[in-house]
């Protein structure tokens, strides 16, 4: 593997140019050098936002296809809309010899996002799928205490959003984003999923309740909404044997900073920490830096396609169980 890693971004924009450029610019041994981007002023600004204005050091073009014909990167990284152009550019992309990470989610329909996992694994190449959160430092510092058995064996997690949501596609392009944490911090599979939504607004956003059975013993429940704007953005507690974890994570800089809290079991008081960095654009270079180091043999990969599919799969069973109004078995 090449000390400095080669980047090529295929998309540029509003998260590329807030999140993913700055994340990238922040971590050592790599480079971006390329970027396909079909409106010409995205491309200027996200030039700018690489400290190359006249794109003489990184190459830009209107068409991801003429990117990979005319270089080599190590990396692309996906920034599209989900649909069928972001998967056609995904597998292009591993077709040309490159590892692959891909803003969430990669792909809109079950058969899609397995053909991009066997695509990349007949390749020999890595697709990881940027499921940041996971990154965040209240949310990761929970995770932790999971692992460390500090809150004991698990017995409820609650999980509440209010960000902006997509109406009738929430529950693939922002909830995604609640259903994978759940399984983060579970560290296990939800066996049945129930689900009922709503719109909640004049505007269209749409309120969606989840609640998910693991084995009888561990219960999740989500909660993503749009009734009203706060600084908490993401709100959550974990309950187990031992003790408790409650914390939030805030997305923008002009929101509440993030906390994370703990409770042993039976006390009154808690342990009220700051997380830590922030979420922008902290979360997004910490994933990117686990994927370098898995490309180096460093550790493992991050989110890869494989578990990713899996918080896909509980996606759509989510969608299934609320047009449904019934339970849905999970495989």
């Amino acid at each position: 593997m090449a000390e400095v890693l080669r980047v090529g971004l295929i998309g540029t924009g509003g998260i590329s140019r807030d999140a993913h450029i700055p994340a990238w610019r922040s971590l050592p041994g790599v480079e971006v050098v390329a970027l396909a981007e079909p409106v010409p002023e995205s491309r200027a600004r996200a030039l700018a936002l690489l400290g190359d204005p006249g794109g003489g050091r990184v190459r830009a073009f209107p068409d991801y296809r003429a990117l990979l014909a005319a270089e080599a990167p190590d990396v692309i990284d996906v920034t599209i809309p989900v649909g069928p152009a972001k998967a056609e550019a995904i597998a292009a992309a591993l077709r040309a010899g490159c590892h692959v990470t891909c803003q969430k989610p990669f792909a809109a329909d079950e058969a899609t996002a397995a053909a991009l996992v066997d695509e990349a694994r007949r390749r020999g190449r890595l697709l990881s799928v940027n499921q940041q959160a996971r990154f965040a430092s209240a949310f990761a510092r929970a995770r932790r205490w999971v692992e460390e058995g500090r809150l004991g064996a698990l017995r409820t997690i609650r999980l509440w959003s209010d960000f902006p949501n997509a109406g009738s596609r929430q529950w693939l392009e922002y909830a995604v984003h609640s259903f994978d944490l759940v399984r983060f911090w579970a560290g296990r599979e939800p066996r049945r999923v129930s689900a009922w939504r709503k719109q909640q607004t004049a505007a269209g956003h749409e309120l969606l309740a989840v609640w998910l059975d693991f084995d009888g013993v561990l219960a999740a429940e989500v909660w993503d909404e749009m009734s009203s704007s706060t600084t908490l953005r993401w709100g959550f507690r974990l309950m187990g044997e031992a003790g408790s974890a409650r914390g939030h994570e805030a997305f923008g800089p002009r929101m509440m900073p993030a906390e994370v809290a703990f409770t042993p079991v039976g006390a009154v008081a808690e342990t009220v920490e700051p997380a830590g960095l922030p979420y922008l654009p902290h979360a997004f270079a910490a994933y990117f830096g686990a994927f370098l180091a898995a490309l180096r043999g460093q550790g493992p990969c991050p989110s890869s396609g494989e578990d990713n599919l899996r918080t896909l799969r509980l996606a759509f069973a989510v969608r299934e169980a609320a047009a449904a109004g019934a339970w849905v078995p999970l495989g």
